[in-house]
């Protein structure tokens, strides 16, 4: 296996792409690397009168960091939890 076949398979495995389309990976790569083009940048008040500034993926952005928090960290606390939920003492 090359470490294209290896990309291909690990972003499989990840969920983070459906299919092996190099289209994908490009779409995941311009994002990677195009970070300030895909937030939206704006600020609101705070009760105390100061502003907070606020920085909102754009819909393809907020799509991979959903898939990366379902299919990634939230199997990984999952699978943790199973590893200590038969112990007597956390």
């Amino acid at each position: 296996m090359n470490n294209i076949d290896d990309l291909y398979e690990t972003l499989l495995f990840l969920n983070l792409i459906d299919n092996k389309d190099s289209n994908e990976i490009r779409k995941l790569y311009l994002l990677s690397n195009q970070i300030e083009k895909n937030y939206k940048v704006f600020k609101i008040k705070k009760h105390n009168g100061k502003l907070r500034t606020i920085c909102e993926p754009n819909y393809n952005l907020k799509n991979i960091q959903r898939k990366i928090l379902d299919n990634i960290l939230i199997k990984k606390i999952f699978l943790n939890m199973l590893k200590h939920i038969t112990k007597e003492y956390l």
